[in-house]
């Protein structure tokens, strides 16, 4: 395995089972950015000598596992109430948006070594552009944040000359909600995030596209008027879309599992 250096665009620190890990999301070598991704290990064991030529107690973060990433710019880790973690990876290059794994104690750990766990691969979340990835709980149940940017980009011509181009930044960002148990279960697309950059671009393009539960619905904002007729006229349309989406998620929490 190459470990050349390369330069880290995320560090995220978390424990798990009393252990402390730091997971460093890679962007690139220099060359390409087709690079893997590390989660270290801190082993407390031992002394390492300082430059300064003081002693520190504990060895440092040792390699713990390696992950294929492309353009990585982001990382997350949510521990979970009943032990091991859930690990997303935010890809900016690549087919896929970001990689999600499952840490399983006890398996056996090739690159560390023993029966010391190990992050396995859980699903992969489509998309590409991804500039940034959150986890989180809601109400019991793990949620995945993800941040896009863009549709595509194009790194320029193949002699170099053509500058690089990046069309507009159009992809919409996206919630999923976990569904299904805890050892099988999976993220699901919630919702698709889009926005827009003004209140008058609001105003201009006031179709604004969701999806629940993998179905496209579409919502209009209403203008910012004062008239009366207006006003009523969008609280009864809330007031149906609020209806609407308390079934909606409510059968979704029903496909839910809580992890607490």
């Amino acid at each position: 395995v190459d470990l050349a250096p390369v330069y880290v665009e995320r560090l995220e620190a978390f424990t798990m089972a009393g252990s402390v890990y730091l997971a460093a999301a890679s962007y690139t070598d220099g060359a390409s950015t087709s690079v893997y991704s590390y989660v270290y290990r801190w082993n407390s064991y031992g002394s390492i000598a300082m430059p300064d030529g003081t002693k520190a107690f504990g060895f440092g973060f040792e390699a713990f596992q390696l992950f294929a990433t492309f353009g990585c710019t982001g990382v997350d880790v949510l521990p979970l109430p009943a032990g091991g973690a859930l690990l997303a990876w935010a890809n900016y290059r690549g087919s896929q948006a970001v990689d999600v794994y499952r840490f399983v104690p006890g398996s056996y750990n090739s690159f560390y070594g023993g029966n010391s766990g190990l992050f396995e691969h859980l699903q992969a979340a489509g998309g590409s552009t991804a500039h940034g990835v959150t986890l989180f709980m809601l109400e019991g149940v793990p949620m995945l944040g993800v941040a896009m940017r863009q549709t595509e980009v194009t790194d320029g011509g193949e002699d170099g000359t053509e500058e690089y181009l990046y069309p507009k930044w159009d992809a919409p960002s996206s919630v999923y909600k976990w569904q299904g148990d805890a050892d099988s279960g999976m993220f699901h697309l919630l919702q698709s995030l889009t926005m827009a950059r003004t209140l008058a671009e609001i105003d201009e393009y006031p179709g604004l596209e969701f999806c629940f539960e993998g179905s496209s619905s579409s919502s209009s904002s209403s203008s910012h008027s004062s008239s009366s007729s207006s006003s009523s006229s969008s609280s009864s349309s809330s007031s149906s879309s609020s209806s609407s989406s308390s079934s909606s998620s409510s059968s979704s929490s029903s496909s839910s599992s809580s992890f607490s």
